[in-house]
């Protein structure tokens, strides 16, 4: 996942995978979704054309899907984490200010 600046008003994209292991070989298609949510422990995401989604943070799972490990949507945190992160040499203060730092 590509670095995202991240703005007020602006949707958060995330890349949802959809992907089946039963057929041999097993299927995945990537989708491109926007974060519309989230709670304590799971994270909301649109998907466009299909519906809404919840995650869940700890591992980017489907949430209520029994057969997660076979077949359903995920999603890679630690990349959308990634994502997120200011710039090497940017300090984000809590009062949204930028300072540079050598």
């Amino acid at each position: 996942m590509k670095h995202v600046k991240l703005e007020i008003g602006k949707p958060l994209k995330v890349e949802v995978i959809w992907y089946d292991q039963v057929p041999v070989p097993p299927q995945e298609r990537r989708l491109e979704g926007e974060v519309i949510g989230w709670r304590e422990s799971q994270v909301i995401v649109r998907v466009p054309d299909y519906a809404v989604l919840r995650f869940w943070k700890k591992n980017g799972w489907e949430v209520g899907n029994g057969a997660a490990d076979r077949r359903g949507y995920r999603i890679d945190m630690e990349a959308m984490n990634e994502s997120v992160k200011p710039d090497q040499g940017v300090e984000v203060n809590l009062d949204g200010a930028f300072a540079e730092t050598k």
